[in-house]
């Protein structure tokens, strides 16, 4: 019996002893709000063109931008071209084939790095070949674009149908999958020697130019080469295709065809 009361007696002292100290309470530390998202530049410019008239050929001509554009990659010759650009802290678009992307992952990477990268098809088909055949024209564009996005993180927003071959049916499939059409207004010369390509270059661009070349013709490479510091000093400021939408957009009324194109902005008399 006493050594049960002086139990009791030591658990009152020790009760009464904690019920007297202050009590600690448990810090809760308070979580960071979550990263902000960057807004998207593009969103509004893209939606304005998807839901007008296509195809895009051009910019609007009034200030000095131009976008060049390369098609076909990546391939044999895609490192130089991006080695290039680099150097001459030059942006470009690319339009890559899907099935040629496979093992090249890592230079498509980097072409999204400093270039838009966008959807050229999966095989470069003849695209309204391929209409009568319920999802064709659908699979070469997903294809192409989920192969794009897997290498770089994120998935392209627009296209540029092979040969340039394509109608208004073809443009909806396109839309659905928010891929906006780009073609061209000035072409080099397919397949021609560098000297050519150089003339062709120095001769036919001009404000609001998209220019057509291939990423793997030696010729098209040399030649643009060449001819990229005759058109910087010129007062020519090189931009992606979604950049020339931005910074000098096509008029309302805007061409439907490469030969309505015009510049409004000219180079400086001074220039060479």
């Amino acid at each position: 019996m006493l050594v049960l009361l002086a139990a009791a007696a030591a658990l009152v002292t020790c009760t009464a002893a904690s019920a007297g100290k202050p009590k600690h309470r448990q810090r809760h530390r308070k979580k960071s709000p979550p990263a902000a998202v960057a807004p998207d530049p593009y969103a509004a410019v893209l939606t304005k063109y998807l839901a007008g008239r296509q195809p895009i050929f051009c910019g609007g001509g009034e200030g000095p931008y131009v976008a060049f554009t390369f098609d076909d990659g990546p391939g044999p010759l895609t490192q130089q071209l991006l080695d290039f650009l680099q150097q001459q802290h030059v942006p470009a678009t690319f339009f890559d084939i899907g099935q040629q992307i496979a093992g090249r992952e890592s230079i498509v990477t980097e072409e999204s790095q400093i270039a838009v990268v966008g959807d050229h098809t999966w095989t470069h088909p003849q695209l309204p070949s391929l209409e009568s055949t319920p999802g064709a024209v659908l699979s070469e564009l997903q294809r192409t674009k989920d192969a794009i996005a897997a290498a770089t993180g994120r998935p392209p927003r627009i296209f540029r149908a092979p040969f340039g071959q394509r109608d208004p049916a073809i443009d909806a499939i396109a839309k659905s999958i928010g891929l906006l059409d780009v073609e061209w207004s000035v072409v080099v010369q397919d397949g021609a020697d560098a000297d050519v390509i150089y003339s062709n270059l120095v001769s036919r661009v001009v404000a609001g130019s998209i220019v057509l070349m291939h990423e793997n013709d030696h010729g098209e490479i040399e030649g643009f080469e060449r001819a990229l510091p005759v058109l910087l000093a010129r007062g020519y400021v090189p931009v992606t295709v979604l950049d020339l939408l931005l910074k000098d957009p096509p008029p309302d009324d805007m061409p439907s065809w490469a030969g309505q194109c015009v510049a409004h902005w000219t180079p400086p008399a001074t220039t060479p």
